[in-house]
């Protein structure tokens, strides 16, 4: 079993956040997000005080926004099957 220090578990957490925004529609998201302190505190968790970490998910995050402006009402993991 590998162990599991702190940098994996911060980024266990990320992917988690990340997950669960490809799974609600668009006023799930802005809930969830206003509920954790705006736009601007989770940004701020996904890149890290530095703006070191953090990029892939900070990219995909962006990527379900543009999704979800165009398809509101629906999840955006399911979105790559209405572009495609």
């Amino acid at each position: 079993m590998h162990y599991l220090g702190r940098a994996d578990v911060h980024n266990l957490a990320k992917e988690a956040f990340v997950c669960l925004a490809e799974s609600c529609t668009a006023a799930e998201l802005d809930e969830v997000v206003t509920h954790v302190g705006g736009r601007a505190t989770v940004l701020l968790r996904l890149r890290g005080y530095l703006h070191l970490q953090g990029v892939t998910f900070e990219r995909r995050l962006s990527m379900v926004d543009g999704r979800l402006k165009k398809w509101p009402a629906d999840p955006a993991y399911k979105m790559h099957l209405a572009e495609g």
